[in-house]
């Protein structure tokens, strides 16, 4: 995820490109891709999910 913490290592645009290429999506995690996942994942509709990597 692109923050400003991140933005402070060293390369780190490289690191965003490289990251980017190898994502499935090709692209990069968003605060509201994150955000709609922990509204999912605390629903009803997620009750049934045990012990998954995302």
């Amino acid at each position: 995820m692109n923050t400003r913490a991140a933005s402070g290592l060293t390369d780190f645009d490289k690191l965003v490109d490289k990251a980017i290429i190898e994502a499935p999506l090709h692209q990069l995690v968003t605060i509201e891709d994150i955000g709609k996942v922990v509204s999912f994942l605390v629903s009803d509709k997620a009750a049934s999910i045990t012990r998954q990597i995302l």
